[in-house]
């Protein structure tokens, strides 16, 4: 027999009781075939040599809202905001994009503003005033979700739309339009009440669905997520098309599902059936189920149907769960009388819920409240007594306050629970202060579940929280709250084992498929996850890195650094050789993991990345790199330019020494350029704090800042190094905030757009170090690791503008026509020969034509151009501007045009200070590193820098000198010994290596 993937030297934790752990395991079919002996002398297709590396079984994700999730990542994200005024003016910022894409036309008629992730813990308990909400959006409609999903904030022409702005309009059954105390909408709509709006913006087409589903799972497949449960399509205020199911089916027929997917029709899209008389199992109940008798169980491995989802109650954060004691009244809120409520008549709930189960349905309740769950333990009892057993266990979703006396009810009844310990650090506290110190042990149980024989499935409820496995688990292990507290009972705590059980053997039971995965064993599907460490002896589970995902044996993610399984091996350069990690550290290995999962954010199919200055990918990349700092201690700030700081304290008042690059890109660019730079700066920080940390080890002199610098390469704001510029006081701030993109949009709006405008002023720099890929040959010819950039090319750069005259391309005879694309040609084509008059010594180039009108049938009237000269040697470079100008005058005369000149950006030839040179050939030398001083011919951040300060440049190879592409590469060999370069420099600069050189320190 040959295989078709073998994994050997691994560290495999099987989650199998009869064989706990394996070294190796074979894997045939989709399906695994034998593990350790069993496969011995078997033959395989591919081999993968794990080096040690941890193997678990594939994450399962037992509740989540999968479509919900990928939908958002395309819709306005308010969740950054802290503080009304923020979010108005994300609003404000939405609504003129909108306006402006939707080219003038009335406001009715410019459709939906579409936000996600509000939350009134963000902004201090307040929720958006409806009055500033019309202000803002006008006639266009808004529905901003909260991250609960139990409610939403809408404005007046959205409640005008759903004919519910009457204040005389009843509440929906099971829900509340919330008014003040005139009687009058105040914007927030609660549980059911939303449909009364998002009917109006239902149904989503098949081909959004699907979109979503496939940004969705490639975000899972990175966190190491095989298989999800969807809790909830089909209708509702949780669904999102009647035949959301047939976006799933496409999906995963094209190869668009990156998980498997167990999917529950809500309990309103059944319907009465008809058929025999005694196909309700001999009961009055009339079955309500799927078209052709589709019940619970019908599908294959890749997707199928789960339980009919049932919502009894609402949301313990928006204390709307039924409960059996009042909630506590807490800050100015008096919640006497408060029980929450269920979302129909109990008599209804039950003949419902019967229904569905006669027709063959498992249950999924969604029941948060004790009063609730008692609600779903009756009836799903008396289902069970009737009915049966059905093919998958009835669950209990949330299970969220569950009282001593329902434990063993639980456990008789094989009921499953999932509670979300995702809710834990946001949400923790707040929910510990409605519930009370008193009942407060009954909160999201997880070890007591366990004792008394209940099925506990890991799960997150995401968007609703945070959907990475690793910090879950880590959350069921410390149930750590945002303020340090131990949220509920502390002996609710499970151990790393058992909470990884609750995501592998655990959700695999709750989901009806223990038979087929949960743990790695012969027979079962061959779906695994691949981490930096293990969960079951690491201190930190959260801060271990997914390292590779498969699903029957294919890569759904993937960045492990061998020949036959690399994550880009289609993408980069012909003939470039694959790099080893056998000698890679686990700091190493995770940050290797951690750039390709930045290099997902804006990723491209070619391999590269688009992430141009203040868009959506550029927020969303700024947001895992906050969430990366902060998770390690770092405090995260924007200035008012845009620039994301990471500041590590650990000498009070003390300057800092400035470290890292820019993240933003080219429209389609390669994943190394600036980004290296940043999450470089990142890890040598982690790595020096906790240097710093150990016993006994020297204090630093200066505290270290690490750099996200807004739009360095001015691909979609000019001029280029704009962040930088600011901070260094080469360009105003009022000046950078005004400057308009092609389509009008400001830099102000941009940042605010992302939610990356802040207040903070930046910190006092000392020094400032950066690391960059060179960008060109001169280092992998010579072999060197390390280029030591003693100084700038110099160059001036211009905006042209060339002037003509409208007219016919076919009637206009050739003596009267003034072509301003004739004379653009021309000034291209005279860069070019200024390029070849001084070969080597001056680079030139034409990188941006604007035609206009740009039609086939009219000589253009106006072309503008981006031109630029550079040079090492600053006579070349003014005698080539001379010659330039000169051809200008020659050019206006052929062309009959005019050509006027913006003069857009320029610097000289200035030298990084020899002493930092000389400090980091020290440190190559010290780390038995090749190295050679080198120039940049490209501007970077850090030439403004060390304008200001002591800055040390350091570069590593670009293979086959390829930048601005996206097949852009270099080696994990050389990214990971720059990191090792960067975070020894970095190290001496805190610890005062050149302060006899007196640095500049600069606000």
């Amino acid at each position: 027999m040959k295989l078709d993937l073998l994994l050997r030297n691994a560290d495999i934790i099987t989650m199998d009781a009869h064989r706990p752990s394996a070294r190796s395991l074979g894997i045939w079919a989709g399906r695994i075939v034998g593990l350790d002996d069993d496969v011995d002398g078997l033959d395989a297709a591919e081999v993968l040599d794990l080096d040690g590396a941890i193997v678990t079984p594939g994450f399962i994700d037992a509740h989540c809202h999968t479509t919900w999730f990928g939908l958002g990542l395309a819709e306005l994200d308010v969740s950054g905001a802290r503080g009304l005024a923020q979010l108005y003016e994300l609003l404000e910022a939405a609504v003129s994009d909108a306006a402006a894409a939707d080219g003038g036309k009335s406001a009715a008629a410019n459709g939906w503003l579409l936000a996600t992730g509000f939350s009134q813990q963000q902004h201090d308990g307040a929720f958006p005033d409806i009055a500033a909400l019309d202000r803002i959006t006008g006639d266009r409609p808004l529905f901003m979700r909260h991250n609960s999903g139990h409610m939403a904030v809408v404005n007046t022409a959205a409640l005008r739309l759903a004919g519910a702005e009457s204040p005389s309009f009843p509440d929906p059954d099971g829900g509340v339009i919330v008014r003040d105390g005139a009687g009058r909408p105040t914007g927030l709509v609660q549980e059911t009440a939303q449909s009364l709006v998002q009917q109006l913006i239902l149904p989503y087409s098949t081909a959004d669905i699907e979109a979503a589903l496939e940004r969705a799972t490639r975000h899972y497949a990175a966190e190491g997520i095989t298989s999800f449960t969807e809790a909830g399509v089909g209708g509702g205020w949780i669904g999102h098309s009647p035949v959301e199911l047939a976006a799933y089916q496409r999906a995963a027929a094209a190869g668009r599902l990156h998980a498997r997917a167990q999917v529950m029709p809500v309990l309103n899209v059944l319907h009465p059936l008809g058929g025999h008389k005694d196909d309700g199992g001999g009961s009055a109940a009339a079955p309500a189920g799927l078209d052709l008798g589709i019940a619970s169980g019908f599908g294959g491995d890749m997707l199928f149907i789960g339980p009919a989802k049932v919502f009894l109650d609402g949301s313990l954060l928006g204390e709307t769960a039924a409960v059996s004691a009042d909630y506590c009244s807490h800050g100015a809120k008096n919640n006497a009388g408060n029980t929450g409520y269920f979302q129909a008549d109990p008599a209804l709930l039950r003949e419902r819920i019967e229904a569905a189960y006669a027709a063959g349905f498992s249950i999924a309740a969604h029941a948060i409240g004790d009063r609730a769950v008692d609600l779903a333990l009756d009836i799903l009892g008396e289902c069970g007594a009737t009915y049966g057993p059905r093919t998958m266990p009835n669950r209990i979703e949330h299970a969220s306050v569950v009282r001593p006396d329902q434990l063993a009810r639980l456990a008789a009844a094989g009921i499953a629970v999932t509670p979300q310990a995702s809710f834990f650090h946001d949400g923790g506290d707040a929910m510990a202060a409605s519930l009370g110190a008193e009942r407060l042990p009954w909160a999201y149980r997880a070890a007591s579940f366990l004792a008394a024989g209940v099925t506990l499935a890991g799960s997150s409820d995401r968007p609703v929280a945070d959907g990475n496995v690793l910090r879950g688990m880590q959350a069921f292990v410390d149930r750590k709250t945002s303020s340090g507290a131990v949220f509920g009972s502390p002996e609710e705590c499970l151990s790393p084992y058992e909470a990884l059980a609750a995501y592998t053997t655990g959700a695999a039971a709750a989901t009806g498929t223990a038979a087929e995965k949960g743990s790695l064993a012969a027979g079962k599907l061959a779906d695994f996850t691949v981490l930096s460490g293990s969960p079951l002896t690491t201190e930190n589970i959260a801060g271990l890195r997914v390292l590779a995902t498969a699903v029957g044996g294919r890569f759904t993610h993937n960045i492990l650094s061998t020949e036959s399984q690399h994550e880009f091996l289609n993408h980069r350069p012909k003939g470039t050789a694959m790099t080893s990690t056998t000698s890679f550290t686990a700091l190493d290995t995770a940050f290797v993991a951690d750039f390709h999962t930045m290099s997902t954010f804006g990723a491209t199919e070619n391999g590269g990345v688009d992430r141009q200055a203040g868009t959506a990918a550029d927020g969303e990349q700024r947001r895992w790199l906050t969430s990366l700092l902060q998770d390690r201690g770092f405090t995260v700030k924007f200035d008012a330019a845009g620039n994301q700081w990471g500041l590590y304290e650990t000498v009070p008042g003390a300057p800092f020494v400035v470290v890292g690059s820019h993240m933003d890109s080219q429209p389609t660019a390669g994943r190394y350029d600036g980004a290296y730079g940043v999450l470089a700066a990142a890890h040598a920080a982690f790595r020096l704090a906790a240097r710093w940390n150990e016993p006994g080890a020297s204090a630093p002199t200066f505290n270290i800042a690490v750099v996200n610098w807004f739009n360095e390469e001015g691909s979609r704001f000019k001029p280029s190094m704009m962040g930088s510029s600011v901070y260094t006081g080469k360009l105003e701030l009022e000046t950078a905030l005004a400057t308009t993109d092609a389509a009008g949009t400001s830099v102000r709006e941009a940042l605010e757009s992302i939610g990356c405008r802040g207040t903070f002023a930046g910190p006092t720099a000392a020094y400032c170090a950066e690391i960059h890929i060179e960008q060109g040959r001169s280092m992998e010819r010579e072999g060197i690791t390390i280029g030591l950039v003693s100084s700038n090319w110099a160059a001036n750069k211009y905006e042209f503008v060339v002037h003509g005259e409208q007219a016919h391309t076919g009637s206009t005879v050739i003596e009267d026509r003034k072509d301003a694309l004739l004379g653009a040609s021309m000034l291209v084509v005279a860069a070019r020969e200024l390029a070849n008059r001084f070969p080597g010594v001056l680079h030139t180039s034409v990188g941006q034509l604007n035609v206009y009108p740009n039609s086939p049938v009219v000589v253009p009237s106006r072309v503008s151009l981006l031109l630029d000269l550079r040079s090492a040697d600053e006579a070349v470079l003014a005698e080539a501007d001379a010659l330039l100008h000169e051809r200008i005058t020659e050019i206006e005369a052929l062309a009959n045009v005019a050509v006027e000149q913006n003069h857009s950006h320029s610097w000289p030839v200035t030298p990084y200070q020899p002493e930092g040179v000389e400090l980091a050939a020290k440190v190559a030398a010290d780390l038995g590193l090749s190295n050679k001083t080198v120039m940049t011919l490209a501007g970077h951040d850090s030439t403004n820098m060390k304008d200001i300060v002591p800055t040390v440049m350091l570069f590593v190879p670009s293979v086959d000198g390829i930048s601005h592409n996206e097949h852009e590469y270099t080696t994990d060999e050389d990214i990971v010994a720059g990191l090792a370069m960067l975070t020894e420099v970095v190290d001496r600069l805190c610890h005062g290596a050149l302060e006899d050189q007196d640095p500049v320190r600069t606000a």
